[in-house]
């Protein structure tokens, strides 16, 4: 009699667990299939990779648990795969279902994980010229356009979703995923035509103003750009600098600062970026041509050729580069040659550069200035003479600004 029920009982349990396990059949595979993946490599990963792809939505279960076991060395292996999940999606709706879901488990994913998933949707949203990319649902698969047109029109739809994907899981402080959260960032700038810098409300209307998606993205990526320059890694650096660079992040006097105050930025390579970022005439309020011109000495070529065509570009003549050149040399005796150069052109401002080259913090180029001014009676800087006269650092400096600032006051 019990042996009976046992047996019913048994037989009841087997049955449901096959319903289930039938039920569950893509889930268990895809289970089965992330953990060959796992423990395999090249062809036969690649392989196994295929077959979870096509598992379609019900693989997602087993790539969070994947994702959740891969350590920092697997990073671009595991985006590799969860890209191409992403893109077994060809519908954007699907696609976007998709990506609500990895906004859903964000937390639950660690650090590793979400370093995984935003590379793979960065990676995803770069494949410019790939056929797989999803379509709108009013639209058939094969557009009668041109590729290139018609990853136009698709990145326009995918941009909110990814924007709306940044702000939901706010990737700020994860060191691993920042890289890719610059680039989504600055890709989502270029391709979605409603992010405007006239919608931007500036650093000081904000706090009067009614919060708006609009600005509510703006201010973040400010926040990612911005821990992005402190970052210790240069390609981190860089990609924080082509987002910084963007008008609508307001952001110039920042990159000016990294670029032209000490420390300084220590790579050739984000210099080069930070002046082509803030070498337009629109930033000479917080980029001086003077202070760029110290960039002339740089010890990278590319930074020193870079530096003249931007001055250039200013409107600088070849002389006024030249003139520039020696009187940001770091040798004051280089520096003391351009007092008497001045006069041989007669397009400079002698006046303003003498005023400049007269707060020198050598003695020498002060000197060199002071006799310059009063040899060729620049009585503009007679109020210059006496502060030099009564308040420079140097006696002899003091010496020579007084007695040609009494030179000056007789020949008037």
């Amino acid at each position: 009699m019990w042996r009976r029920k046992y047996r019913i009982i048994l037989g009841a349990i087997l049955v449901l667990s096959g319903v289930c396990a039938w039920w569950y059949r893509s889930e268990l595979a895809s289970y089965y299939y992330a953990w060959c993946w796992q423990g395999t490599h090249g062809e036969e990963a690649a392989h196994h990779a295929a077959r979870l792809v096509r598992q379609g939505n019900a693989a997602w279960p087993a790539l969070r648990w994947l994702l959740a076991r891969q350590t920092q060395e697997q990073i671009e292996p595991a985006a590799e795969l969860l890209m191409l999940w992403l893109k077994e999606s060809r519908q954007l709706e699907a696609w976007q279902s998709k990506l609500s879901r990895l906004a859903q488990d964000w937390p639950a994913l660690g650090d590793v994980g979400q370093a995984v998933v935003l590379e793979a949707v960065c990676r995803y949203t770069s494949a410019a010229h790939d056929t797989g990319e999803p379509t709108p649902h009013n639209q058939p698969t094969a557009l009668p356009d041109s590729q290139a047109e018609a990853w136009s029109r698709n990145a326009s739809e995918l941009a909110p979703r990814v924007a709306e994907f940044l702000l939901q899981t706010r990737p700020l402080h994860q060191s691993l995923a920042r890289s890719a959260a610059l680039r989504l960032a600055h890709w989502v700038v270029l391709h979605d035509s409603k992010l405007t810098p006239e919608v931007t409300p500036s650093p000081a209307d904000e706090t009067n103003r009614q919060p708006t998606a609009a600005s509510a993205w703006w201010r973040w990526c400010r926040d990612l750009a911005e821990l992005g320059l402190l970052d210790e890694r240069e390609t981190v650096r860089a990609q924080a600098v082509r987002l910084a660079a963007l008008p609508a992040l307001q952001l110039q006097a920042k990159l000016s600062r990294r670029l032209l105050e000490p420390p300084g930025e220590p790579s050739a390579t984000v210099r080069l970026l930070l002046l082509l970022a803030v070498g337009d005439a629109a930033a000479q309020d917080v980029a001086p041509s003077e202070d760029l011109a110290r960039l002339l000495h740089d010890p990278d070529e590319e930074v020193r050729h870079t530096c003249e065509q931007v001055l250039r570009a200013r409107g600088l003549t070849p002389r006024q580069i030249h003139l520039a050149r020696l009187w940001t040399d770091s040798d004051p005796w280089v520096r003391a040659q351009v007092p008497r150069l001045l006069y041989e052109s007669t397009q400079l401002d002698t006046a303003a550069w003498l005023e400049r080259l007269s707060r020198d913090p050598e003695p020498v180029v002060r000197a060199a200035a002071i006799r310059a001014a009063g040899e060729h009676s620049e009585v503009r800087l007679i109020t210059r003479l006496t502060e030099l006269a009564q308040q420079d650092a140097s006696p002899t400096v003091r010496q020579l600004a007084s007695f040609y600032q009494r030179e000056l006051f007789l020949r008037r």
